[in-house]
């Protein structure tokens, strides 16, 4: 899982800024949400450390869920997977990251 922290202006974009800096928060969010990670955007280089903070807040409060595939198909393809969580009366609110799929052996 990768997380990570992106600052990003919230300035029009002017022309003369790269492609790069023009699509970096989604570029940055498909990569992470790839991993099951996610990224957190801060407009300013101050809330860097909060979120950090967070961030590290949820790395300790992690469970590894782990299975495999009853009907292993070794064709190269990608297989989506999909977690669900069902919170047990009088929870708190309840998050899950996971990775959305992944390829299979070819």
């Amino acid at each position: 899982m990768i997380y990570s922290i992106g600052i990003f202006d919230n300035m029009p974009v002017p022309v003369f800024k790269t492609i790069e800096e023009k699509l970096g928060q989604s570029l940055l969010m498909g990569i992470t949400e790839l991993t099951g990670g996610y990224t957190m955007a801060a407009d300013k280089r101050e809330k860097v450390p909060e979120i950090a903070a967070e961030i590290s807040r949820t790395l300790r409060e992690q469970y590894i869920l782990a299975y495999r595939p009853k009907h292993s198909q070794h064709d190269g393809k990608w297989k989506k997977i999909k977690v669900q969580l069902v919170a047990p009366r009088g929870a708190s609110q309840l998050h899950v990251d996971y990775k959305k799929g992944y390829i299979s052996p070819g």
